[in-house]
Order: structure tokens, then C-alpha cells, then sequence
């Protein structure tokens, strides 16, 4: 859900639940134990929270706040480097990469800082319409 917060369901290497809110992150293990983190203290992870909810908004706007974007494309797929504006963010990842075809998003490579690389494939990636987002709120009471 754009402005409301993005939800993401992890099957490898661990099941778990993740629901990101400009305030919070929920998360929720496979064994139903769920935390909450509020950002309010924790002002890196505030930043990128902040970031990441842009990178998924649909908004170049929002995006170009937040990161130099850089765009490429062959027959077969499109590529969107990122590179964080933010000093705090820019101090845990150094470059955001997203792959995808037409208008399916694939895969997002994250470069951090200490030199780790993360790769998420996304299986059945969509954007919640507004109108749907009281029918969604429901799955996600355990973050409350």
C-alpha cells in the first residue's frame, strides 16, 4: 500500500512477514511471534524505511528525493541503479539496483556499505489499489 506501507512475505531462507510503515516495521516469524521496532529512535533506519517506501511508491518525485537514479534497458529487461542521496542511508547502502521486464518487477540487488550484496526476487509483485486497501488492512492485525 504506497503511502500506508509495504508488505513482504520471505520464503527463503526463513518464513517470515514483514510489514514496513513510515513509523514502524512489524515482523512476524513462522512461529507467529511477532516485534515491533519503532523508528522514531533509531534515525538510520528512519531514513531508510523512508527511502524504501519511496523506491515502492510509483512516484519519481518521492524516488528522486531520495536517490541519483540511473536507468538502462536492453531487449530483454530494464535496470534502475540507485544511488542514496541521504548521508545516513548512504553510510549502509551504497547502490540500489532493480530488474524487471515491461512492467513486472523481478529482482532488487542491494549493495551495502560493508561490501554485502542482498538479492530479492519478487514473485508476484503488486500494487494494492486504494480501493482495496480496508479489504487488505484485515491480514495485517497482527501488527497492531
Amino acid at each position: 500500500i504506497p503511502t500506508r506501507g509495504l508488505y513482504r512475505y520471505l520464503q527463503q531462507p526463513f518464513v517470515q512477514e514483514m510489514l514496513i510503515t513510515p513509523e514502524t516495521i512489524h515482523q512476524r516469524q513462522a512461529s507467529g511471534r511477532a516485534t515491533t521496532l519503532a523508528l522514531e529512535t533509531l534515525p538510520g533506519a528512519k531514513a531508510f524505511v523512508g527511502a524504501f517506501l519511496a523506491l515502492f511508491s510509483g512516484s519519481w518525485d518521492a524516488l528522486l528525493t531520495h536517490f541519483d537514479v540511473y536507468f538502462a534497458q536492453d531487449t530483454a529487461q530494464w535496470h534502475l541503479g540507485l544511488k542514496p542521496t541521504n548521508t545516513a542511508m548512504a553510510k549502509m547502502i551504497t547502490c540500489l539496483v532493480l530488474e524487471g521486464t515491461q512492467t513486472h518487477l523481478g529482482a532488487l540487488w542491494m549493495q551495502e556499505s560493508n561490501g554485502d550484496v542482498t538479492y530479492d526476487r519478487f514473485l508476484d509483485a503488486q500494487m494494492v489499489p486504494e480501493s482495496y486497501w480496508t479489504e487488505y488492512q484485515s491480514q495485517f492485525d497482527w501488527a497492531r
